[in-house]
């Protein structure tokens, strides 16, 4: 802030692991199986102090971004898809995957006394899902292509999502708290496609597509301890 001798510092580290494994196999003629099977984990550090720019004296009295113990994420998947040619004028193709999304994230005793924020026990999550897609690819006869798709996705809550600490710029007067609460969010898609080609040299194409989001993680007003508003 101007004219301020106290400069806040807010510092995230992230270390990643990461092990992915894709085979393919052709398990009988024009049919092509891809699986595989993938893990990822992410551990994020959050420290943050304030420091006198004219006495160069450290003070740890500030909130740090995130939970400042430990914040670990960790993806677990296996998948597998089939793209099946049937003959010259259809292809039909599936896909399944199973996801694991496990999440740790927990305050020191000096930084709950900081925020007086009432999460003396660990924030944990664990969320499991199936999802899938189904494709047909159709050409009735030269130059012409129909194809439809339906799929459905899903993404669990991060340490973004679950537990960030935001201060936004004064002029709206808006804090972020964490909410250990959260659940996955999923869509569902459905889509169509009519597509031309004119002379082997022009191409016209149309696609509808619909998706419904389900649990979208989105901003809301909340009561923080009973009240809409924290000094």
């Amino acid at each position: 802030g101007f004219g301020k001798s106290k400069k806040k510092h807010q510092e995230e580290t992230v270390d990643i692991v990461a092990f992915n494994a894709d085979m393919m196999k052709e398990i009988f003629r024009n049919s092509e199986l891809r699986y595989g099977v993938e893990a990822n984990v992410n551990m994020v550090g959050s420290k943050a102090y304030n420091e006198n720019i004219k006495t160069s004296e450290i003070t740890n009295d500030v909130a740090t971004r995130y939970p400042d113990d430990k914040n670990r994420m960790t993806t677990l998947a296996a998948y597998a898809s089939n793209n099946w040619e049937i003959n010259k004028k259809v292809i039909f193709s599936q896909g399944l995957r199973l996801s694991n999304v496990s999440l740790l994230a927990s305050y020191t005793p000096e930084m709950l006394e900081i925020t007086q924020f009432p999460y003396s026990d660990d924030m944990t999550q664990n969320n499991t899902a199936f999802n899938g897609s189904l494709g047909l690819v159709v050409m009735p006869e030269k130059g012409w292509r129909l194809s439809a798709n339906l799929s459905s996705g899903f993404r669990a809550p991060n340490i973004d999502d679950v537990s960030k600490l935001n201060d936004s710029n004064s002029s709206d007067q808006l804090l972020f708290v964490p909410n250990p609460g959260l659940k996955p969010e999923y869509s569902y898609n459905a889509e169509l496609t009519i597509e031309k080609t004119f002379n082997q040299q022009v191409q016209v194409g149309l696609t509808g597509f619909y998706t419904l989001l389900d649990n979208a993680f989105v901003a809301r007003p909340f009561l923080y301890n009973g009240q809409d508003s924290v000094v």
